[in-house]
């Protein structure tokens, strides 16, 4: 009688851990619904990373031309300090130019 009195002891604490587990599922279960919803809908905006569009500029006319103006300084064989000076670039970007230029040849 003691055994059975102890199974059944038994298996309502385990109906309450089942029942605790269940509450804990549900809350999980809400919370991943809250966190889709908000992914999809900051997908749905669609931002970008670099939304004000900062940092060097890929390929567009502008760098074209500075190439170009770049290229016909090198060929005078003007120096670093004199090409800076005149086309208004950094180091960086002189450096950057020169590499192209001496890619590109």
């Amino acid at each position: 009688m003691n055994e059975v009195k102890e199974l059944l002891r038994n298996v309502k604490e385990l109906v309450g851990i089942m029942k605790e587990q269940d509450a804990h599922i549900a809350k999980l279960e809400a919370r991943l619904d809250q966190l889709t919803k908000y992914v999809k809908d900051l997908e749905s905006r669609q931002e970008r990373h670099n939304a004000r569009g900062a940092g060097r500029k890929k390929d567009d006319e502008k760098m074209q031309l500075l190439r170009m103006t770049f290229k016909a300084k090198m060929e005078e064989g003007l120096s670093m300090a004199k090409i800076m000076e005149e086309m208004q670039i950094s180091k960086s970007t002189f450096y950057r130019l020169k590499r192209y230029w001496e890619l590109k040849e």
